[in-house]
Parts: C-alpha cells; structure tokens; sequence
C-alpha cells in the first residue's frame, strides 16, 4: 500500500530504498510518487476509468515537481468522472510519452502528407519541448490552453491557428488508436482571428512576378511551373521523378497525395513543360525532381522575389502590394471563373475543385462522382498559362 503523506520537493530528495521500490502515497489525492533503488523517481495517477482500477505514469522527478504532479493527478481525477474506457485502451501500455505516440502518428499518417515536413517541424518547434517527454494521457486541456496562451506574441497572423489544428488532428488520432480516452485540446478556440485573404494579382503583377522568378537561379524553374500548375508549393518542392508521367502529347503530374490527402493529376501545358528538368541518367523513381530545393530550408527567397517584383512596380511608377505563393492559385481561380471553355460554357466548379485538388464538399459529389474532369481541367490550364504568356508580354514591351 506504501506510505501516506503531505509530498513535497525536499521530501522526494531525501527518499532512496535500499532495494527494490517504495511508494509515497500523497495524502488526500491520487498522486503516487514512486521511489525505486536505482535513485529514479517517477509520478502516478492512480483511479479509476470506466469503473476500472487503472494506473497511469505522469512524470517524473524533478524534472516534474510535486506541486505540478498534484495539480495534473487531481484533474485525470477529475476528467476520469466523466470517462468510460474501452478494453483497447485499459490494455494500453502504462505510459507513452507525447513524443513516441507522435512518431507513430507520422509513420502512419503524416508522412504520407506532401505538407508531413512542415507538420513534424511545427509540432517539434512549438509543442515537443514542453510536452514530449509527458504521459500522453496526463496533459490536460488546462495546460495546453495555457501554453497556446503564452504563444500568443509569437505570432503576429493567424499561423498560431495552424499548430492548434496539426496538435488536434494528432490527438484526435490518439483517440482513435485508443491511446486517450479523449482529446485535450478539442475544445480549445482558435487563439487568432482568421483573416480571409482578399488579394487578387492582377494582370501587370503577374508579369512582374514571371519576370522576377527569372533572377531566382535555382527556384525559377520550380517557381514557374508552381505558377502554371496552378497547385501547392509541397506539390512542385517536392515532387519527385515517379510522379512526372509521359503521355501522348507532353507530360503530366500525378502527385501521389496532396496536402488535402487525396491524389492529383496535372496536364502539363506546352508552357508549363519547358520548365520540368529532364530526368538525369541515374534519377530513381523516389529522387527529387528539384533536390536542390527539396533540401532548401528557410523562406528567404519569398523576401527576394518580393523585392524584386516591387522594385520592377516601382521603375514603372507602379506599386506591388503583399503577396503570398498562395495568392498564385487565388489569382488562377478568379480569372478561369470568368472564362468559357468549349461549348461557350463557364467551368463548372466540380471541375475548379479538381483543379485545385480540393475535395468535394457535397456529400453526393463526394459518394457517387468520381470523374477527375481532366478534359475540363487540361482547357482550363491552357487557357491559364496562354494569360500569364499575355502578362508576361504586358510589362516586356
């Protein structure tokens, strides 16, 4: 049954059996501290779940200290009212840090995600140094709540939202494997305003934006055809050899899977193929197209493409707003909603959906439509990349 008492820091300090272990029973809360004979003193939460006597490694000491131990037994407590456990989950190993059930998550799951980089690099930045090392199933809302809190002057947009979403997704994922019982952070708000961006690139700034990606050296050739793409950076950064495919009349993209998890078709319009690299000698399937920009890290030539194109505005009398990548596939949108394709027909917006590998949003679309609308989206990028050779001519007369 072990010893009851009030714990404190200085008592854990002085404890170390002669063998084996013995148990600190905190008096008048959950929390067990155990003390074993190698000098290693870790936390438990010791209740029931489901009408089940479970136990559950919280930390360990004094990385964790007694006080921060208490507060987070006495909320599994809490939350464990309301909790009913499944076989699965009882048969859980006792304790799994947050870092190891990520791991998992992205073997499984977010490897397989063109954005799966930019996932595992927010998540190591923003939340492994404080919650990695945790029992996944002792973090309680409170303290992320807090922590997102805190990271409020990090961020001066909406960015912070982002990490929000990846950390819910993962532990909804959790859930799911029965790792947790519930999601900590599934009722956490978002902690910025989401602006909805209004910026469209207009003619003249679409020709700036070719000619800048001119004096970009080794990010012309992928930013170009980013552009004519009309698709995600991830797509076109890392693509790689096995998705380029060769067809009757040029070449086509069929990216594996897109940021939205759902595979992709591109044409390749005459002007997008001049800047696909022909394929090196010894290129294997899984080698990148661009490895030089696969490898790339940072985002310093966004600042450079950016003072380049207001510079080129500015010899011109004219000026260049803010942009983004993204502004890229808003401008391409907007302009093919105004178009008509064979037939003097609009495009449908099946077919602008497919085209931006969006997924569906109608039920029935989703369950009983499966067309690609490849026709459709092959007339629409040709008649895209026909505009931008018409912007390009704009500001090089």
């Amino acid at each position: 049954m072990g010893i009851t008492m009030k714990l404190t820091d200085s008592i854990l300090k002085r404890q170390k059996p002669d063998k084996g272990y013995v148990d600190l029973n905190d008096e008048g809360t959950p929390l067990v501290a155990r003390i074993k004979a190698n000098g290693e003193k870790i936390f438990i939460w010791r209740g029931r779940v489901g009408g089940k006597q479970t136990k559950k490694i919280i930390g360990a000491f004094p990385a964790m200290s007694v006080v921060d131990a208490r507060a987070t037994a006495l909320a599994m407590r809490s939350e464990a009212k309301h909790v009913i456990a499944s076989p699965k989950f009882l048969s859980q190993p006792r304790f799994m840090t947050l870092s190891k059930a990520f791991e998992r998550y992205m073997k499984e799951h977010g490897d397989n995600l063109s954005s799966g980089e930019g996932i595992r690099g927010l998540m190591n930045l923003r939340i492994m140094p404080t919650f990695g090392a945790r029992d996944i199933a002792s973090i309680t809302r409170k303290e992320l709540n807090e922590h997102f809190n805190a990271m409020r002057s990090e961020y001066t947009g909406s960015g912070i939202n982002r990490v929000l979403a990846h950390l819910k997704a993962f532990l909804n994922w959790c859930v799911r494997e029965d790792l947790i019982e519930h999601n900590p952070a599934h009722q956490i708000q978002k902690k910025a305003k989401e602006n909805i961006r209004r910026r469209v690139l207009i003619d003249h700034e679409l020709g700036y934006v070719q000619l800048a990606f001119a004096d970009m050296d080794k990010y012309h050739e992928p930013l170009m055809l980013l552009l004519h793409t009309v698709t995600r950076l991830s797509d076109i950064f890392y693509l790689k050899w096995k998705e380029v495919r060769k067809t009757v009349d040029g070449f086509e993209l069929h990216i594996e899977k897109t940021k939205a998890g759902v595979p992709h078709i591109v044409h390749l319009t005459k002007q997008a193929q001049k800047y696909l690299p022909e394929r090196p000698a010894n290129a294997h399937d899984e080698h990148f197209v661009f490895p030089l920009i696969s490898r790339a890290r940072g985002s310093s030539y966004l600042s450079k493409m950016r003072k380049l194109t207001e510079k080129m505005a500015s010899d011109d009398r004219r000026t260049m707003a803010h942009y983004t990548i993204h502004d890229f596939r808003t401008a391409a949108s907007t302009f093919l909603s105004d178009q008509k394709g064979r037939g003097n027909q609009y495009f449908t917006e099946r077919g602008m959906d497919m085209l931006l590998a969006h997924v569906p949003k109608s039920m029935t679309n989703r369950s009983y439509n499966h067309s690609q609308n490849l026709d459709e989206r092959k007339e629409m990028l040709t008649i895209w990349s026909d505009h931008l050779d018409a912007c390009l001519a704009m500001v090089t007369k």
